[in-house]
């Protein structure tokens, strides 16, 4: 008896320029599939919120703090997390919510 034999199909390597994002689109369109949201891949995108450093005006310690970059220019106060004073926080943003300014002053002057 003979055994049927297996047709074997050749896989195509990549075309050489096509770019992997390209490559996915084809394949949700041959299968009939929602686009997937790949964090990292939109330059566009970024963090809403961000780490800043704050320097207490008491004991000179550093911490970090998050601050929403979205909300433009943002004030108030907050324990220093080494010497629990409180401190006048005010954030600038700058570059259209790409950076931020911090200034950390004494509660009340």
């Amino acid at each position: 008896m003979r055994k049927p034999s297996a047709s074997v199909r050749p896989v195509a390597p990549p075309r050489p320029g096509s770019a992997p994002g390209a490559e996915a689109a084809e394949v949700d369109a041959r299968y009939g599939l929602d686009p997937v949201f790949e964090p990292g891949q939109d330059p566009r995108q970024r963090p809403l919120d961000a780490a800043v450093e704050i320097e207490c005006p008491y004991c000179w310690q550093t911490y970090q703090s998050s601050v929403d970059l979205t909300l433009g220019a943002q004030a108030w106060v907050e324990d220093c997390q080494h010497c629990c004073h409180p401190i006048a926080v005010a954030v600038e943003v700058i570059d259209d919510g790409r950076s931020a300014q911090v200034s950390a002053e004494r509660l009340g002057g």
